[in-house]
């Protein structure tokens, strides 16, 4: 039978959707309040915990969940799910990419996903973390962080999972990551990945996928809605929802990323698109400086040309695209 979920005092019986708020707590100058949504279904299932939005410039991210939330009924699901679409809601309400735009005590701003599980006797970025681990991740049975592309970043669509050491674990955050249906999935070690969330709460017991999706600061009606599919897969093949489900077997592994470096300041001009295959020495743009000169930018590896910095504006010794390396 179908029991009541409850978080930060929120009751949701089964048969009901509920909307409240997740309080961080601290000195009255820094309280926090987050929004949730919590869908009770009223059939009896998993609970599946969603959030988005721990950079607040991830639209697409932000998007995917809200079109969650209005388009999952209580009468057609069976199990319970949890949605919180921005959890950094001051770096939302700011506008600011990336951090929390809240100074840590000593390490000045920071990015919320490398602080998990967080501290309850931290700064607050430390707090929400702590907070969000504690009231919203550990209540699921699943898990599922959807990031993409910040205001400027393109990005290729892919999954990231954590090889936690937990066998039953591992294939399981392997399996939803498959049914999401993205062609690329990112495998790393609990060890190169500690302080993200797919991670620790994978070590938690609770097999985990991590979303990139989207960017440039945009909202792509056709990501969005390749991303709702994707989560729609997943409470399908978890018996949330009714429908058949589907795994894409063929997705390629991605086991390590390398970043091509900016060798002078200027503008940056890319000429091959955002997910291109890319080898040694190709060149995939130029970096033109303020006198009319410029510099070609080349392919440093065989991979995929996953990630690009869409500013322009780039200096010596920045990060201008990343290539992923693979196997099939």
């Amino acid at each position: 039978m179908q029991t009541d979920i409850e978080i930060s005092g929120l009751r949701a019986p089964p048969g009901l959707k509920r909307v409240g708020l997740l309080h961080v707590g601290g000195s009255p100058s820094s309280r926090l309040s987050i929004p949730f949504t919590i869908i009770n279904g009223t059939g009896e299932g998993p609970t599946l915990t969603i959030i988005a939005g721990q950079h607040g410039t991830e639209y697409d991210a932000i998007a995917i969940s809200l079109e969650i939330i209005r388009r999952i009924t209580p009468e057609k699901l069976s199990g319970a799910l949890i949605v919180v679409p921005v959890v950094n809601i001051l770096g939302f309400d700011t506008r600011t990419r990336v951090e929390f735009p809240v100074d840590d005590r000593s390490n000045g701003r920071i990015q919320t996903n490398s602080i998990w599980p967080g501290d309850p006797l931290g700064s607050l970025p430390y707090r929400t973390i702590h907070t969000l681990f504690n009231e919203v991740a550990k209540k699921g049975h699943y898990f599922i962080d959807i990031h993409g592309g910040d205001l400027y970043e393109s990005m290729t669509s892919m999954t990231m999972v954590t090889i936690s050491g937990n066998s039953a674990v591992d294939e399981t955050s392997r399996t939803l990551a498959e049914v999401i249906g993205f062609e690329y999935i990112v495998e790393s070690s609990a060890s190169k990945s500690r302080g993200s969330s797919r991670t620790e709460v994978s070590l938690e017991g609770i097999p985990s996928v991590l979303i990139e999706i989207g960017g440039r600061g945009q909202i792509s009606d056709e990501l969005v809605e390749r991303g709702v599919e994707g989560l729609m897969n997943v409470m399908k093949h978890l018996k949330m929802i009714e429908g058949d489900s589907h795994r894409k077997m063929d997705c390629l592994t991605i086991y390590d990323f390398v970043r091509i470096m900016s060798e002078s300041s200027g503008l940056f001009r890319q000429r091959v698109p955002t997910g291109s295959m890319v080898k040694p020495e190709e060149k995939i743009g130029e970096v033109i400086s303020l006198d009319g000169t410029s510099i070609d930018v080349r392919a440093n590896a065989n991979g995929i040309l996953i990630e690009a910095f869409n500013n322009p504006a780039v200096f010596t010794g920045e990060v201008l695209a990343e290539i992923a390396l693979f196997r099939k």
